[in-house]
Parts: structure tokens; C-alpha cells; sequence
């Protein structure tokens, strides 16, 4: 039984920054859910053999609790490995973690049924008259290193043409932030949202999984669309619980590479990354949109076929709304625009280009293949001519390929393109600078197309002595120095600082940046003593600039 009870971690959100390892990414993948895996062959096979002993589940655990609305049973163990703590404040007879547990499960039935009007799943696989839907609580750490999941148990039909779904799910007992797993002989934290949080999340994904077995599991000549069933359950747990941001540690790991997650590719991944294009799709067409395309589905369309035909009938297309994404991501991080496409928008990172090209004169060519639906991001940078009193523009371009029939059909059908660069103007060329920089974005396919993003560069200005003066210890942070006006961004010089006694404090190479669009070099004095100080600024061995400072504290 584990030392950490619920209650003390409960609010707890764990921060992951400190997790850089690329392969940290891999590890989310891996436990974000188990679902995925019951959508496999594999699953189909070893549950012709074995579905018997997995309807005996239930009877393993060794208590339950009904929920107070009465649409859930809870299963759970009060000893052993699996075992809940031992924490009844409330002194009902039922540990207050299931009590939490009954209470969040209750209002994702209201949200995703009740007010969105989704119907729920079915409940009377053991007996006729049941209406209560099953949770196993389990800790996840000697069960399937996931969040959760949901383990769909016996096929139903109704003349549908994808088969629907009983099923039930399994979460963990305390999503504490003290579960690890091993990964590559490394071991990281099992969840990145714990405590009440990390319960809520899965909830409301594994929850919206419930719903989708009950309209149908799209398998259709062979094809699957199973990314489209995660991306769906991610928006959900936006649409659920908008405080809980789970979510963004997809979005940030979507936005570290853009071509490594494609949007036609079904692989589970790919899913939870995407999560924020349906929900994009809610915030243009309304909450109802989900609705409507499960409908859709549980006609017999795949996923794709459905998305594609619910945006037709609606006055767009998949095409169109894979290009306005593109906008809805690019304006994120550092580009957010107050109220305007995501809400979350300023809390994602930046967008990290794909490929980053510094230029100048001359031309600059690169060919390359793209599925449908996958994205890159080509920023440019125009150095300027002087490379002094500007700073460089910068082009952006997302570029990406609408085949939207190859993403229907799962056909990975690349195309190529190329870009190019140039100093020189053709008639078929791109304007990006005024009489200095064009480009050309070619592709022997009409499906490639592109977005482009200029910023112009901004002037910068010389100072004639550092400041803040009087330097305040306990207001201000850094001192900015002025440097020769022949420097360019990125040159480097040599900072002395001397004392009084002309005894040398400070010696120290720094690069030339801007601050509030000045030319300086930037240094934090946190060391030196209050006083009066001379500094000099050395190019190439030669005193360039000498002045005094004053630090005091106040």
C-alpha cells in the first residue's frame, strides 16, 4: 500500500519542464492511455480466446460503490497492491478517493451526455435491467503504466455497418506524482497532470472512448481511422475541463516538430496531438459538431469520410479547415493575439521551425516530399545589407498537401516540392523584401499549398552611456552598456569593470543584442559591491568606450 495518501497530492500538478530527453515524448505516447491497443488485431484475437475470463473481471475486485446519480458502479480493493487509502473523513463507509472518483464520473455523464446529448454506453452486458456502467480502479503502476483505458468486452450489432461496442474502464488509484516507469532503463514520472487533475483528465478521455464504442468502430475495407477516436477524446477533456491542461504537454510536443506528427497518419500519437483541431472545429461550429459527427459515423462512414462530409454539408471542407488550423497554430506562444483563435494560445510554446534558413544574396534551393496532411515550417531569415542599424526580417511558411482523398482512402500518397530562394526576380517568383528577395514554392501537384508570415525588421538604435543609473540592487536586474555604432548584432566585446582603486572586478566576453531596440551589451552586477565603478568596452584589444557606474541598494 502506497505512503502517500490521495488527499495530500490531491490539487498537486506536477511540472515536467525538467523532462528534456526528446524520448519523454514516447513515454507520454505510451502512457497517456491503453486504449489504442484494444483497437488491434492483436486484442481481437486474444479476445476470441479469452473474452470469458475478461467478463470475469469484475467478480476480482474485492468491494464496489454506485455513484450518487446512479450511472456508475465503482470497483475497487481496500487491501493489496491495488488497494485505495484508507481515508473516509466524511465517515460514509466508502474511501473518499472512490467518493471523489464517483463524483467526477457523474458530471462527465452529464457534460457528455446530458448536456451534449451523446448517447451513453451500454450498460446490461451481465444483466438485462443493469444501468450501471463499470470502473475498475487499479494502481497503473503493476497494471498497464497508462492513465487509463477503456477495454471494450463483447460486439453487439444493429445492422450498422461497423459493430458496436460493451466495455468498460480502468483508471488508477491515487494518480499519484510519486508513479514512475522505466523507459529505455531511464525512469520518469508515469503522469505529467497528477492528483485530482490527472483523475479528471482521464475521465473525461476514457469516458468519451465509452461513447465511441457505442456508435462504432470504424473499420472499413480494411481501413481505420482510430488516430481520429484520440484526437476526439483529447478535445473532450478541453471541452470537460478547460482548467485541467493536461492537453498541452501534447500541443508543446506537437509544436517542438510539426512533420513528425502527420494528421492523415492513424497512429494513435498522432491523435493526441491533434486533439486541438476538433476542438478548433467546436469553437467555429459550436460543441455540437462532435455530436453530429459521431452521427455521422455510426452511418458507416470512417472517421475521415464523416469529418470530410459533416464540413462539406457545412459550407467548408477539410481542406479549408486544415488551412485556417494552420493559422490557429501558428498565432500561438510569443504570436498569441488576445481573444482571438485558441483560448489557450499564449500558454503553448512557440512553434520551433522545421527547417531555418539564413539569407542573404545569392540562391538557396531544397526539394523534398510531404504526405497529405503533414505540415512544415521554413522560416527565413533575411540578414540585413548593413547588418547594423536593422534587425533582420523574417518569412515565415507553413507549407502542407490537401489530398484529402488519399487521407479517406489511408493511402500515403507523397508529392513533391521544391523552394527556392533568390536575389533575382523571375516572372513566376514570390516577392517577399522589396527588390531584394524573392521565392518560388513549386510542386508539380495541386495539393501543395502553403501560408506565409512576414516580419519586417525593426531599427535599432546606438546609446552613448550604460544604464540603468544609478544602478538599484533591489529594483533592477541587468546593466546595458553601449558599444561602438560599426557593430553588428552578435559581434562580440570585451566588458572591464574596475573599481575605484582601478583593480579589475569584472573581465567578461559578451555579445552585442538588443534591449528595447538599443544596441548593448547585457550584464548582471549581482556580485559587485555598491560604489562607483569605471567600465570600458574593448573591440579587437582597443578601449572603444569608457564610462563610470554607480550601485547602490536602497
Amino acid at each position: 500500500m502506497k505512503k502517500i495518501v490521495f488527499f495530500v497530492c490531491l490539487f498537486s500538478l506536477m511540472n515536467i519542464s525538467f523532462l528534456i530527453a526528446e524520448e519523454y515524448d514516447a513515454v507520454r505516447d505510451k502512457t497517456k492511455s491503453a486504449t489504442s491497443f484494444f483497437f488491434s488485431q492483436e486484442y481481437r484475437n486474444y479476445l476470441q480466446k479469452h473474452q470469458n475470463q475478461l467478463l470475469e473481471e469484475r467478480k476480482l475486485m474485492q468491494t464496489s460503490a454506485v455513484s450518487p446519480n446512479k450511472h456508475f458502479r465503482i470497483h475497487f480493493d481496500t487491501v493489496g497492491k491495488h488497494a485505495v487509502a484508507n481515508v473516509d473523513l466524511n465517515q460514509n463507509g466508502i474511501p473518499d478517493y472512490i467518493d471523489t472518483v464517483c463524483e467526477v464520473f457523474d458530471y462527465v455523464y452529464e457534460v457528455q451526455v446530458e448536456k451534449m446529448g451523446f448517447n451513453p454506453p451500454r450498460t446490461d452486458l451481465y444483466e438485462s435491467d443493469c444501468t450501471l456502467y463499470d470502473i475498475y480502479v487499479k494502481d497503473q503502476v503493476f497494471d498497464e503504466e497508462a492513465y487509463g483505458y477503456t477495454t471494450p468486452l463483447k460486439m453487439y450489432g444493429d445492422g450498422n455497418v461497423f459493430k458496436k461496442w460493451f466495455s468498460n474502464i480502468t483508471i488508477d488509484n491515487n494518480y499519484s506524482e510519486l508513479d514512475s516507469v522505466v523507459f529505455n532503463s531511464k525512469k520518469y514520472p508515469l503522469f505529467a497532470t497528477t492528483g485530482l487533475d490527472g483523475l479528471k483528465a482521464t475521465a473525461a478521455h476514457e469516458f468519451f472512448h465509452a461513447i465511441q464504442f457505442a456508435y462504432g468502430d470504424d473499420i472499413k475495407n480494411g481501413i481505420n481511422t482510430w488516430s481520429v477516436y484520440e484526437m476526439n477524446s483529447v478535445c473532450m477533456e478541453i471541452l470537460v475541463y478547460p482548467e485541467v491542461e493536461d492537453y498541452l504537454v501534447y500541443v508543446n510536443s506537437l509544436f517542438k516538430d510539426l512533420s513528425e506528427y502527420v494528421f492523415s497518419n492513424t497512429d494513435p500519437k498522432n491523435g493526441y496531438r491533434y486533439g486541438i483541431f476538433f476542438y478548433m472545429l467546436c469553437q467555429k461550429y459550436g460543441e455540437n459538431f462532435l455530436l453530429k459527427f459521431w452521427q455521422n459515423v455510426e452511418k458507416g462512414n470512417t472517421c475521415f469520410e464523416a469529418l470530410e462530409d459533416l464540413l462539406v454539408s457545412s459550407g467548408s471542407s477539410l481542406a479549408d479547415e486544415w488551412m485556417d488550423f494552420c493559422k490557429w497554430i501558428y498565432y500561438t506562444g510569443s504570436r498569441a493575439i488576445p481573444d482571438k483563435y485558441f483560448s489557450f494560445a499564449n500558454k503553448c510554446k512557440d512553434i520551433k521551425p522545421t527547417k531555418t534558413v539564413e539569407f542573404n544574396d545569392g540562391s538557396w534551393l531544397q526539394t523534398e516530399e510531404i504526405l497529405p496532411y503533414e505540415l512544415r515550417y521554413i522560416r527565413v531569415i533575411l540578414l540585413p545589407t548593413n547588418g547594423v542599424f536593422k534587425t533582420a526580417d523574417t518569412a515565415d511558411y507553413i507549407i502542407t498537401n490537401l489530398n484529402t482523398e488519399a487521407t479517406i482512402k489511408q493511402m500515403p500518397e507523397y508529392i513533391t516540392y521544391s523552394f527556392l530562394l533568390s536575389d533575382v526576380y523571375e516572372s513566376n517568383y514570390t516577392e517577399i523584401i522589396e527588390d531584394k528577395c524573392w521565392y518560388n514554392l513549386y510542386s508539380p501537384s495541386s495539393f501543395l499549398e502553403h501560408l506565409s508570415f512576414i516580419y519586417r525588421g525593426s531599427e535599432t538604435y546606438q546609446i552613448e552611456n550604460a544604464y540603468p543609473q544609478p544602478f538599484d540592487k533591489n529594483r533592477d536586474k541587468e546593466l546595458c552598456f553601449p558599444v561602438p555604432d560599426y557593430l553588428k548584432l552578435g559581434n562580440k566585446v570585451l566588458l572591464t569593470i574596475l573599481n575605484m582603486e582601478l583593480k579589475e572586478v569584472v573581465s567578461q566576453e559578451l555579445q552585442v543584442t538588443l534591449e528595447s531596440k538599443n544596441r548593448v551589451v547585457v550584464y548582471q552586477p549581482a556580485d559587485l559591491e555598491d560604489g562607483i565603478y569605471i567600465y570600458q568596452i574593448n573591440v579587437g584589444g582597443v578601449s572603444e568606450k569608457i564610462g563610470k557606474l554607480l550601485i547602490k541598494t536602497n
